[in-house]
């Protein structure tokens, strides 16, 4: 495996930790907005909501990055990859954009992966108030 094809692999891992401290922030924009009591659901929601946005549109901007890059590899502009086009960073390109079944269906997981985001960034956030009040 070539450095690129690794890095390409670690790019939606990224997106998914990030997802964590965008929900974390959100929790923190909404504290900083108005100290009025929230429910807990209502906090829960809001940063599960902004951490599933995240992905998506991470995932959304990572995939058309690949699809941009393998096209750039087609000097003729017919869309059709031909032999002599053919180079070894395409052929990583061209398996990142077809092989990746979980791009395609980021919508669908991240209705599962964006509430545990949001629950370890409260338990960050009830952490940091803790060792405030000290």
């Amino acid at each position: 495996m070539t450095l690129l094809a690794l890095s390409l692999q670690l790019v939606v891992p990224a997106i998914l930790i990030m997802s964590v401290f965008i929900a974390f922030l959100a929790l923190h924009r909404l504290s900083v907005q108005s100290e009025a009591q929230r429910s807990q659901f209502s906090r829960f929601f809001f940063a599960s909501l902004s951490a599933y946005v995240f992905i998506v549109i991470g995932v959304f901007l990572f995939d058309q990055f690949l699809t941009w890059r393998m096209y750039s590899f087609d000097i003729d502009g017919n869309g059709i990859f031909s032999d002599s086009e053919g180079t070894n960073a395409l052929f990583v390109y061209q398996d990142a954009v077809s092989d990746d079944l979980g791009r395609n269906l980021v919508p669908i997981t991240s209705i599962l992966i964006a509430p545990v985001a949001a629950t370890i960034a409260l338990f960050l956030e009830k952490a940091l108030r803790k060792l405030k009040l000290r």
